[in-house]
């Protein structure tokens, strides 16, 4: 089983549906070696999901870290 669908596997046993929107972005936050802003997330998403918008990259962004599959970083600057 691969790392997205063991938290897919968790999102559905919380009940929260598992969206292509949520399966693509905690791919790339898998599979990335770095820490990304959701803009750099947005760029990458719409490769595969060409219709995605930006606000719906910040939403799921969310909505992962309010589930705890994702972790929020804010910056010093």
């Amino acid at each position: 089983m691969s790392c997205e669908d063991e938290f897919s596997k968790q999102l559905s046993e919380r009940g929260f549906r598992v969206t292509p929107q949520r399966r693509v972005i905690l791919h790339i936050l898998l599979h990335t070696n770095a820490h990304l802003t959701p803009p750099e997330v947005y760029e990458e998403a719409r490769v595969s999901l060409p219709g995605l918008t930006e606000t719906t990259v910040y939403r799921t962004l969310e909505f992962l870290a309010k589930a705890g599959l994702a972790q929020e970083a804010f910056s010093a600057t």
